[in-house]
């Protein structure tokens, strides 16, 4: 659970690889972007930093009333 925005390791076969990692609690949103050259970029995007969406906020509230149980 670490937060890692990118590192290049190596693979069970020694080929490097993209590691990254959004740490605890959606603290983050990893953003992973592919290249038209196959360039692979990470970055890691604060959650604290997103302001919340009205329609968001309503659909996710309509959606745990349908799953309360009584």
């Amino acid at each position: 659970h670490s937060v890692i925005p990118a590192q290049n390791v190596d693979d069970k076969d020694g080929k490097q690889v993209l590691l990254t990692s959004t740490g605890l609690k959606f603290a983050n949103i990893g953003l992973l972007t592919i290249g038209s050259d196959g360039n692979i970029e990470s970055k890691l995007v604060p959650t604290q930093d997103i302001e919340e969406d009205a329609g968001v906020m309503e659909l996710i509230g309509n959606l745990k009333k349908e799953y309360e149980v009584e």
